[in-house]
Parts: C-alpha cells; structure tokens; sequence
C-alpha cells in the first residue's frame, strides 16, 4: 500500500467511532498514536526529500534557460560573421537545451503539486494526533473515576477477559523515490527511415531559425523582435 493512500485512509478514518466499538480503547488509542506519529515522520520526510528534488530541478532549469540564451547568441554572432555553418550548428546545440528545459519545466510541476499534497497531508494528521491524545486523555479520566468509585466502594469486581483489540493496519515504511535525473544519450546503431525524415525536419526547423536571425541581423529594424 502506498504512502498517498495509507494517509488517505488514516484523514478520513472516525478515530471516536473506532475506539467506540474497541474492547480496551486505551490500549487502542496508543496504538493508533504511534503509527500515526510514525506515518508523520515518513510523510514529513518525503516531503523534505521532494521539496530537495524541486530544488536541483530549479538550479537546472535555470542553467538550461541560461544555455539555451548563449548559443542563441552564438548563432546570432556567426550570422554576423558570415559563418552560417556554425550558426547552424549553434542551434542545434539550442535545441537540445529548449527540449530539456521543457522536461524540466514537466518535472518541476509534478514536484510543486507534491510538496503542496506532502504539507496538506501533514496538517491533516498533526490534526488526527491531536484528536487522538484528547480522547486518550478523556479514557484515562474515566479509568480513574471508575478505579476512584471502586476504592471508596471498597469493592473488587472481576477483571474484565481481555479481549481482542480492533487491529490497526500498521504502515509500511517504503517510498518510492521520484526525480529522476539522467543525462545519457542513446545512440542508434542504425537509423530508420522514420529517424532520416525526423532528421530533414529538424534541418529544415534550423533552416528557419537561421533565415529569421539573418533577416535580424541585416535588418536592425526588426531586431527587437523575440525569435522562438
């Protein structure tokens, strides 16, 4: 059973109507108080490890954005050197950068939606902790009302059989990591007809950014304007 899903069960659980129908609700209440306090460790560290992920997703996307302005430039600069061979090859290298910093962008969004779930999660059950510790306290009070009776009573009355106690579906403690980060490129060992075609759009892509920064270049005019 998954993290999301135990908290889910463990917010909407009815902790008085299930120390209601308990035969030793005291010995119930501490139970349900350690594994709720347990799955508040884990749900707080998990939290802490995605808001980490959310952090170097933000360090490199920021690095992407920076690179991909660079060779921007570089292409704009061999455009005005005449060099529309590196030009070329500069935005192909922006390329790259522009479909990683669209990952990121995906990544980053999934870690912000987490953390806000994570934080959620933790006030819900600081919630439950404290619901739970007042109905121990009231258990407890009642415990001493009835032992304080029994003593001015003078009387001993038959230990109640112990019975089995409701049973508290105890959290795993394994969650499964996200943010994963990978920089390997796979190489084909030979292309396909489909990657060949995928190639020409590709050039013809750059061949479009090229006559856009070589019309910015010999036209000032028209060098305010944002190029995609």
């Amino acid at each position: 059973m998954g993290i999301m899903t135990r908290v889910h069960e463990l917010v909407s659980s009815n902790i008085n109507a299930t120390l209601d129908k308990a035969e030793n609700p005291e010995k119930l209440v501490r139970l349900l108080l350690r594994d709720m306090e347990e799955t508040l460790g884990e749900v707080k560290q998990a939290c802490a490890e995605t808001m980490a992920s959310q952090k170097r997703t933000r360090r490199h996307l920021t690095e992407e954005q920076r690179q991909a302005e660079r060779w921007h430039n570089r292409a704009r600069l061999a455009l005005e050197q005449h060099r529309e061979d590196l030009a070329r090859e500069a935005l192909l290298e922006r390329r790259g950068h522009m479909q990683r910093i669209e990952e990121l962008e995906r990544d980053l969004t999934q870690f912000d939606d987490l953390v806000d779930q994570y934080q959620s999660d933790i006030i819900a059950i600081e919630e439950k902790i404290v619901q739970a510790r007042k109905r121990q306290q009231e258990l407890a009070h009642a415990r001493s009302e009835a032992d304080r009776r029994r003593a001015v009573r003078h009387q001993r009355g038959p230990r109640a059989p112990q019975a089995s106690f409701v049973r508290f579906e105890v959290f795993d403690q394994r969650l499964e990591r996200l943010g994963r980060e990978s920089d390997a490129v796979a190489c084909p060992a030979k292309r396909s007809l489909r990657e060949e075609f995928e190639e020409l759009e590709v050039q013809e892509a750059i061949d479009l950014e090229l006559a856009a920064l070589r019309e910015a270049v010999h036209n000032p005019v028209n060098t305010d304007s944002p190029i995609e």
